[in-house]
């Protein structure tokens, strides 16, 4: 478990996964606590990615990683959609 603290905020974070398992800010919790569940529980972590992944795909330490691509049928608007 890795844990950051600054004055007003903490966060814990999985070795395995990098998965955010709580994470408070100024008092209150954002993410609730569940290291018990390791990677059932909490978020990933992509950074410097963030949101929409371009192509379903980005590159990593010199890989390449495929992510499933949501359905054309959740349109953020009618001209712009999460596959494309």
């Amino acid at each position: 478990m890795i844990r950051v603290t600054t004055t007003s905020t903490e966060a814990e974070i999985q070795e395995r996964g990098a998965y955010l398992t709580h994470f408070r800010f100024k008092g209150k919790d954002i993410v609730l606590p569940g290291a018990e569940r390791q990677t059932r529980g909490g978020m990933a972590l992509l950074i410097p990615f963030a949101n929409r992944v371009r192509g379903g795909a980005y590159q990593w330490d010199g890989k390449t990683v495929t992510l499933l691509r949501n359905y054309s049928l959740f349109l953020i608007t009618s001209k712009y959609r999460f596959d494309k």
